[in-house]
Order: C-alpha cells, then structure tokens, then sequence
C-alpha cells in the first residue's frame, strides 16, 4: 500500500516601519522590504498547490505602543473573501495574532489563489507609530 506524502510550506511575508491610520484597510504580502498598502493586489502570495491554510502567526512591533483598542488581522483570499486570524487589544509595543493560541477554522485554498495579511485599523485614541511586522502562514496540501 502505498501513501501520500503531505506538501508542507511556511509562507512568509512582513512590512517595514508604517504609521498607520484610522479606519484605514491595510494589505501586505511577500515582500518584508514594503510598507503596508491601501491597494489590496500588491506583493500577493501565490499557493503553489490545493490546501489549506492551517495557522497563521503574526507578530508586530511599534515604536510607540498607542492604546489598546480591538485591532484584527485577516487572510485575503483572491482580493474578495476574509478569513479572521483574530484580534489583539492590547497596548504594547509587540502585538502577536497567533491562531494556534485560539479557534482558528482553516482556509481552502487552490494552487495560483492569492492571498494578503488584511486588516481594517481601528479608531485609536493613540495610534501607534514606528510598526513593522512579519507573518508566518502554514500551508498544507
């Protein structure tokens, strides 16, 4: 009897220091050396095969922490569904959304889909400023 062996790939992506604003939606992707973008096509993940994606981890870390308001980061898929990856309202210069820490129901994804970190800031009292970030996504297939 023979056996599947299961394609395995840590899809990794971040953006460079970003002072983010209110109310504004956020994308960013493979490229570390980018800030966030408004403009959710740039700097895509591609999925090199049919899976899923079964956690996300994502890390942030700001000059100045700003306050604690609900701030949540999503997966999005082909520039039209998002999936949560959870929210963080804490006011602390190292945010950390990790879906293994939680419920995390995983995405379906299909080779050459498309995907981007997504988030719709909040109205902080605060903002935070100086924020980089890196994500680590993990495929299965």
């Amino acid at each position: 009897m023979g056996y599947k062996k299961a394609n395995r790939v840590t899809l990794t992506g971040g953006f460079t220091t970003t002072n983010p604003n209110d109310a504004t939606n956020y994308y960013f992707g493979t490229v570390p050396a980018a800030s966030l973008t408004t403009v959710d096509t740039t700097y895509q993940f591609i999925i090199p095969y049919d899976g899923i994606i079964e956690g996300v981890q994502l890390y942030t870390n700001a000059t100045a922490a700003g306050t604690n308001e609900n701030w949540e980061w999503n997966i999005r898929k082909n520039a039209t569904t998002n999936y949560s990856i959870g929210t963080v309202g804490i006011a602390d210069n190292m945010r950390v959304w990790n879906t293994y820490a939680g419920t995390f129901t995983p995405i379906p994804v299909n080779k050459s889909d498309a995907i981007l970190l997504h988030t719709l800031t909040p109205n902080w009292v605060t903002n935070p400023t100086g924020v980089k970030g890196i994500c680590l996504i993990y495929l299965v297939g």
